[in-house]
């Protein structure tokens, strides 16, 4: 095994076990928590991303509807 090698699959390794300790770390409500703080802080940002997805969600049910129309009526 070449040196190369060894060091790629040593920083693999600690990769894993700094991911497998922020898993262990950050559990659900904590993420929650700093999601809603984030939200609190920009809610400019968030009220524009929302109406957003919801434009878009919107636009694509409407693209799909017309599409389905028209081709039963064609």
């Amino acid at each position: 095994m070449n040196p190369s090698s060894q060091t790629e699959q040593a920083r693999q390794s600690a990769f894993q076990q700094t991911l497998l300790s922020a898993r262990r770390t950050m559990v659900f409500s904590e993420t929650l928590k700093l999601a809603l703080d984030s939200f609190r802080a920009s809610k400019m940002r968030f009220a524009l991303t929302a109406l957003g997805m919801v434009i878009g969600t919107a636009s694509v049910i409407l693209v799909i509807t017309i599409g389905l129309t028209g081709s039963q009526l064609g």
